[in-house]
Parts: C-alpha cells; structure tokens; sequence
C-alpha cells in the first residue's frame, strides 16, 4: 500500500508532504519521498490574516480552500513524479488541511476549523483523501488535538528505550513514549510556543522580507531579558492541565507586544529562550517521573535553528537532546507521515485518536473520506 501525508503547519510556510509504502498490515512504512510547496507570498498573507483573526467575508475562507488544495495538489504531483509511481496505486491521502481557528474552549463552544477543498485534491489527482480529522474529535468532547500522538506510539515507540518526541512547529507539542508503550500509556499536549513567534519577529524586524530567521541568527546576537521572560512565562496557558491544545488564538500576534522596546536581536533571543523554557516546565510539570530519563527526539523545523536546538539541549538536561532525524524519519517529514497513517486508519474504520490525549469521551475514527473519481 502506498500513500501520501499532506501538512500545513501553523507557520505558514507551505505544504510539506510525504510518500510512504506499506508492506503488511503492522509493519514499519518506508519513507519513499518528501516534497514541498511554498506558499506564493499573496496567499501566504491570506492564510495569516484569517488565521490572526482578521475580518472577512465567506468568499475570502472559500478562497483560502482553494489556496490549500492547490498547495496540495502540486506536492502531491511532485511525490509520485519523484517516486516515479503513478496516481492509481496511491491508495489514500492523508490531508491536514491548514488551520485558520482552533478554539476548543471557545465561549460559545468547542470548534476547529481547517481550510483544504478535498474534493478538489481528490478530483485533481485521481487518489481517495482523508482530510478534516479535527471535527470528528471536538465532536466527542476532545480537543481535536494533538493528533499526531496517536502514530508516533505506532511508528516510535521503542521496546527499550523510554522516549519524548517533540515537535517544534508553529506551536510545539510532546508525545511521552515510555519503553514498551501501550496506547493508554502515552501522554501528549500541546506546550506552548515554538517557531510562530520567532517568525512573526523576525518578520517584523525585516519590515516582511524575511518570514523567519533563518538558523537562529538574529537571536545568537542578542541577549535574554529576564523580565520580559519572566512575564511571558507567566502565560495563563501554562497553568491549565492536559489535555489541552492551543495555536495562533494564543501564542501569535498578540504576544508580540511583550516584546515592544527591545531591538530584533534581543527579542529574538528572548523568544528563543522562551520556546525553551515553556517546554521544559511543562514537560516537568504534566509529565511522569519516568520521562526524566527519556531521550528527547526533536522534529520540526525548529530542529534546524541551532540556537533553539542548543538553548532546549541546556535546560532538558540530563536528557540527551537528538533529531528525529536519528531514527530514520526527516525533520520536516514525521508530521505528514502522521497523517498518512491516519488516513490509512480512516479507510480501514479503525480509532485514530487517543481520547487520553485529546480528553474525548472514546477513540474515534477520524476524518472525512473523499473517493476517488
């Protein structure tokens, strides 16, 4: 069985897309290929503008539909012209979607929107998709997220080695593999902050010519302020028990006047010890004991910023601080591959979610199913 992961983190910054094989029903996939598609700078802007919140009109949310499935589209494309394996023998494709609100604790309730026209994927590539697997899970009373958890317990648990998988996005998230993992024993949530606000300052810095910054290098320049810090960790987020999730609403455009007063470097650095610092004292506060042992595998493109990557290695210690890369699965592939197995799952009618992790009321087989023509 072959088929494709779609994902559209809370960066922005494109479509990242994987192409897997599997060879029996509970055997280890192979990575195939990886691809990805950048968002053209206008409809980066669209996305982000919704997604901060902005005002618009329904033909602008059924635009940023479209936007989504031709990112899709085009990875997709470039998956099997690289794998050099036709459309027909893709089984399902696993598509996330891009998340413009996510409000699980919304006022007048639960909800979770993801922008992808499925119909159009499934149209434009002749394979079945699985995508708008959130809904199903807020429907049960869960959080709708992290989903991801429920596949790294099936890809990288290992039988020896107590693991953390972390994953540094938009918004970082944790998934506690202890040796041996049962379904029930894994514990995931979302931390906190991870690349959304280091891109948004350096956007800011650069006046838009820069969407982030780029090995961390404004932020080695800079210096920590230990009260700006300070406030910022102070973020009610932080105190709430998991299962919990959270995204932009929380942790975008309206941190950034914390940092009103300090010049890019140092805001930069700041914000870098922040991500660091946010994800040690959940993982120590939520966490069991037995994860103080574990080995911390990084993914995501945060794994590629240096800074970030030495400032998580100083407070996780002892923990010994590696990339998932180490266990044969690419930085920026792991979270396609994640939805790639969830739509395998959808099309098989078996759970995909852990409801422990997303605090819903029983594991659900998640995700719309769009045939091919």
């Amino acid at each position: 069985m072959y088929a494709a992961g779609l994902m559209s983190g809370t960066s922005c910054d494109g479509m990242s897309g994987t192409l897997i094989r599997l060879s029996a029903a509970h055997s280890r996939p192979s990575l195939l290929t990886v691809a990805h598609a950048a968002y053209a700078p206008t409809d980066r802007r669209l996305l982000l503008d919704l997604a901060s919140g902005g005002p618009s009109g329904a033909s602008v949310f059924a635009r940023a539909g479209e936007i989504v499935a031709r990112a899709s589209i085009t990875c997709v494309r470039a998956l099997l012209r690289k794998a050099r394996i036709p459309a027909r023998r893709v089984a399902v494709i696993g598509a996330h979607g891009h998340t413009l609100y996510h409000g699980p604790h919304d006022p007048a309730g639960p909800v979770t929107f993801q922008a992808g026209n499925l119909s159009r994927i499934a149209e434009e590539t002749g394979v079945t998709v699985v995508g708008d697997f959130r809904p199903r899970d807020v429907a049960a009373g869960g959080e709708g997220a992290p989903l991801a958890p429920w596949a790294h317990w099936r890809l990288l648990t290992s039988p020896r080695e107590p693991r953390l998988i972390l994953n540094l996005g938009g918004i970082a998230n944790v998934t506690w593999l202890p040796a041996g993992a049962r379904s029930q024993d894994v514990v995931a949530f979302d931390t906190g902050p991870a690349n959304m606000i280091l891109d948004l300052l350096a956007a800011r810095a650069t006046r838009g010519r820069r969407t982030c910054d780029r090995g961390g290098r404004m932020a080695a320049r800079g210096r920590v302020h230990p009260r700006v810090l300070a406030r910022l960790l102070a973020h009610p987020y932080f105190r709430r028990r998991p299962p919990k999730s959270t995204g932009r609403e929380e942790f975008g455009a309206r941190l950034l006047p914390a940092f009103r007063g300090l010049d890019a470097a140092d805001a930069l650095a700041t914000a870098t010890v922040f991500t660091a610092r946010s994800v040690e004292a959940q993982i120590g506060r939520w966490l069991p004991a037995g994860s103080r042992r574990a080995t911390v595998y990084v993914g995501g493109g945060g794994a590629r910023n240096p800074v970030l990557m030495r400032a998580l290695a100083g407070v996780l210690a002892p923990r010994r601080v590696q990339r998932v890369g180490d266990l044969g699965w690419p930085e920026q592939a792991l979270e396609p591959v994640c939805f790639a197995l969830l739509a395998i799952a959808r099309l098989k009618g078996l759970p995909n979610v852990l409801p422990r992790v997303t605090g819903a009321r029983r594991a659900v087989c998640a995700g719309v199913l769009v045939p091919a023509r």
